[in-house]
């Protein structure tokens, strides 16, 4: 195997190769829609196997082996990438250079959106050019440590499996060769992070899901999937925020509100967040729900 100049990394040992590949729509969506923007930097340059990207390599930092490729959106986005596909170890990266950048808080800058293996920049380009935006983003890059990122929080999530909110449990489990029981049991055992937060307001992408529950999104997918549905597909778990289109398999729902506009942080959740799940029955679930409803809950205060 031909190995990358770097440390002794190979395609198949370093993490930016590791778990499943984006498909097209996922490529465009956690990459704000750029995946085929052209490369602007891809410095130093080093010999590589044709069939791989050209990435920057980091070295000397809390994150080890990773590399970053700049990718124009536009006249005012850039891109910083760091990984081909799903990988927890490069959105955490991704939130590190976005905490670097919010602190050195150059003038220019008009927002950044953290993605599953990506920060998106937006900028002025006549306030801060794409060739300074790149420059410093090298330079934030080369510094980074696994302590470089932002705090995050933690939350337990209260879910019921019970019918009729476990749509999908049973063909889940048929799928998978295991108990209803041992299907929920682990799924309750994960410790997720939110790989990012989008495509529906306050929608979590949450990493970490045991792999022997591997089962792809359902062909056709649901035209509407009831709000607070938690459910998973490949290597991910997510809540619904909103009833919404989806293919995603449900194993049940939460009574927790995710998103709410009145809230002066709309969203519960943020990237790189971690949250656990707490089963409840439906009695529980019903009672939980009305009193989120009502407003006499609040998830900030319930869900710690």
């Amino acid at each position: 195997m031909l190995a990358l100049p770097i440390s002794g990394i190979t395609p198949a040992s370093s993490p930016i190769f590791q778990g499943p590949k984006l498909s097209p729509m996922s490529e465009l969506m956690f990459t704000t829609g750029i995946s085929e923007a052209p490369e602007i930097r891809c410095r130093p340059r080093l010999q590589q196997p044709a069939s791989l990207p050209r990435w920057r390599p980091v070295q000397g930092c809390g994150f080890r082996g990773f590399w970053m490729r700049l990718r124009l959106a536009g006249d005012g986005m850039l891109v910083a990438e760091y990984s081909t596909g799903i990988d927890p170890a490069a959105s955490a990266r991704a939130r590190a250079l976005e905490a670097a950048l919010k602190a050195r808080a150059p003038a220019g800058i008009v927002a950044s959106m953290p993605g599953i293996r990506s920060l998106a920049i937006i900028h002025d380009p006549v306030r801060l050019t794409t060739r300074a935006l790149s420059k410093l983003l090298e330079k934030l890059d080369a510094g980074l440590t696994t302590a470089s990122e932002a705090p995050s929080s933690r939350w337990i999530l209260p879910v019921c499996y019970e019918q009729p909110h476990g749509l999908d449990l049973d063909e889940c489990a048929g799928k998978l060769k295991i108990t209803v029981d041992e299907l929920i049991a682990r799924h309750l055992a994960g410790r997720y992070t939110a790989l990012m937060v989008g495509s529906y307001p306050g929608h979590p992408y949450l990493g970490g899901l045991d792999p022997s529950l591997y089962l792809p999104r359902r062909v056709p997918p649901r035209v509407r999937v009831p709000r607070g549905s938690v459910a998973m597909a490949e290597l991910m778990t997510n809540v619904y925020p909103v009833e919404a289109p989806g293919g995603w398999n449900v194993l049940g729902c939460t009574a927790a509100i995710l998103f709410d506009l009145r809230w002066e942080s709309p969203s519960l959740l943020s990237a790189g967040d971690e949250i656990t799940f707490r089963r409840v029955g439906l009695e529980e679930h019903d009672t939980l729900y009305a009193a989120f409803e009502a407003g006499t809950l609040h998830p900030r205060e319930a869900c710690r």
